[in-house]
């Protein structure tokens, strides 16, 4: 059988930091609502039994109307082609705050807080699967849920849906906390996971822990591909476990380091360059993207100046505006920083000099050197063979890139 795994819809989703841009404005208005239709897609065109839904189907309390009519048509179509869905609530949609103002169709099983429950995947009257759920009653559930599931045959593929926080992800709010453990002892063949945005495989052996992510990313902390899982079994084994990409838009962070160029033109060139990786490596959707100016150089005070970020800005924009796929920059910060007369660095008797002259002294002596100092380190053992096959110059450069690593970790500490 074939299923698809899916979470964090955020239908409706406000988008944080949304643009003055009307073309961009309307972009991220839809674009969750693409991306659960991209979702019914996948399930369609994967010719899949069921679909999975772990949690968060809505963004907030106060669903709106639109949101539920766009959810609705997606369950109906899934409907339409024979579909089963199964849907768990979680702390953005918990079932104290769901609407009942619109029937689902009979193909959709919403898992209650009472217990954990079951629901069975039925194909011409024939069982494939047993699918354990459990619904959020309240946004803030912190009991461990986990523990409370129970496989109920051995020879039925089986399946939890949870929305949970795993091994306690500082980047979420600890609801439903559990570990891995704690999944792995209930002994199902596959976990369904909601609530972590970031699509990831836990465990690539029984029992699979997946999860899927948000359908869409919302903002620039949520960057890259976003989508669901499609998994197949052959018995009471996964054969396959493919991600698909739903997202209408990618967002992503860019570093470019100021160092290599003198001119304001050879640094737009060299983002306009990147630009168009990105976009090649996007399969057509449009990105938003924070640049990211870093590095040390006399460009520096000619950023500082007025209104440059603002006007660079602009002239990207002009460039991407009138594409489909355009790589848009949502703004443009700088981390960058005056350059370093290094000799007069090294005469310093602050510890930043004697760094400095210590640095200097291992570069005049050459790669010899520089792997004797290497050598010395503890991690050099997993490391020797790529070390001892690297050119001189390789070595040298990467020396080069340390030191200046290591004075702006100095300067930052001695102010």
């Amino acid at each position: 059988m074939t299923f698809v795994h899916c979470a964090d819809l955020h239908l409706d989703s406000p988008f944080e930091g949304m643009f003055d841009e009307p073309e961009i404005a309307e972009l991220l208005r839809e674009a969750t609502f693409r991306a659960w239709e991209r979702v019914v897609e996948t399930a369609q065109i994967e010719n899949a039994d069921f679909v999975l839904i772990a949690g968060d189907v809505y963004d907030s309390s106060d669903q709106s109307l639109r949101a539920q009519l766009k959810f609705l048509e997606g369950l109906e179509r899934l409907h339409e082609g024979g579909i089963q869905v199964f849907v768990v609530h979680g702390n953005h949609d918990p079932l104290s705050t769901w609407k009942a103002r619109l029937q689902f169709p009979p193909n959709t099983h919403r898992f209650t807080d009472q217990a954990v429950s079951r629901a069975d995947v039925v194909r011409e009257g024939e069982v494939l699967a047993h699918v354990f759920g459990y619904s959020f009653p309240t946004r803030d559930v912190t009991a461990n849920v986990a523990r409370s599931f129970r496989r109920e045959s051995d020879e039925v593929f089986s399946i939890g849906l949870l929305h949970t926080n795993v091994g306690g992800n500082a980047t979420h709010a600890n609801y439903a906390p559990c570990s891995i453990s704690d999944l792995v002892e209930v002994d199902l063949d596959y976990w369904a996971l909601g609530h972590i945005h970031q699509p990831q495989l836990l465990r690539n052996t029984h029992p699979y822990i997946a999860y899927s992510g948000n359908t869409q990313g919302r903002h620039i902390r949520e960057p890259g591909p976003r989508g669901c899982f499609v998994v197949g079994t052959d018995g009471l084994n996964i054969s396959r476990h493919d991600f698909v990409e739903t997202s209408t838009v990618r967002w992503l962070e860019e570093t470019v380091s100021i160092a290599p160029f003198e001119n304001l033109d050879g640094l737009l060139q060299a983002i306009e360059a990147r630009s168009t990786e990105i976009r090649a490596n996007a399969d057509t959707r449009p990105t938003l993207v924070r640049w990211v100016l870093t590095g040390r150089g006399a460009l520096h005070g000619v950023l500082k100046q007025g209104s440059t970020i603002a006007d660079l800005r602009d002239n990207l924009i002009d460039f991407e505006r009138s594409r489909v796929d355009f790589v848009w920059p949502e703004s443009i910060q700088t981390e960058s920083r005056p350059p370093v007369d290094l000799d007069a660095l090294r005469e310093q008797e602050r510890f930043v000099g004697e760094f400095a002259r210590c640095a200097e002294e291992v570069r005049k002596s050459g790669g010899e050197a520089i792997r004797a100092v290497l050598a010395a380190q503890p991690e050099y053992g997993k490391l020797s063979d790529a070390i001892e096959a690297m050119p001189d110059d390789d070595l040298l450069e990467c020396l080069h890139q340390g030191v200046w690593s290591g004075l702006d970790r100095l300067e930052e500490r001695e102010g």
